[in-house]
């Protein structure tokens, strides 16, 4: 009975929420503010916000995205976001700490159905832990 029960309640809340549209890359074009939250060497945690200028393929713009860490140091990003999966508007990529000589590695980062807000989570270099979140804002 509570197999059934959990069955239907799964099937209901799942009915309450439309399927969301396929996602195109040029849905994540624009810029992004970003932020994540990792443990650092030592088992410390450490915040990184970023300004990601991505275009329509998904590259970063240079000397446009940059990123701040909770210890007041600057880094010029690059890297690539892109789609992986379309149907559940799932992308995946790379922001490169270039200042920070660290890769952020995202392995799955899902785009909201208005396309303003993404979420996911990765896994970084050897600064910044092995697991961390990671969610934008689109700014414009």
């Amino acid at each position: 009975m509570k197999t059934v029960l959990t069955a239907a309640l799964l099937l209901a809340a799942s009915a309450a929420y439309p399927a969301q549209a396929a996602c195109t890359q040029a849905e994540l074009a624009g810029t992004w503010t970003a932020e994540t939250l990792s443990l650092a060497t030592g088992g410390r945690l450490i915040w990184i916000t970023c300004t990601l200028a991505i275009n329509a393929v998904g590259g970063f713009t240079a000397n446009t995205s940059a990123c701040l860490n909770s210890n007041g140091q600057r880094s010029d990003a690059r890297g690539t976001l892109k789609v992986f999966d379309a149907p559940n508007c799932a992308f995946a990529g790379n922001v490169n700490l270039v200042g920070f000589k660290s890769n952020l590695y995202v392995r799955n980062l899902t785009l909201a159905q208005d396309h303003s807000v993404a979420s996911g989570v990765g896994g970084g270099g050897n600064q910044y832990g092995s697991a961390f979140s990671f969610n934008l804002v689109k700014v414009k």
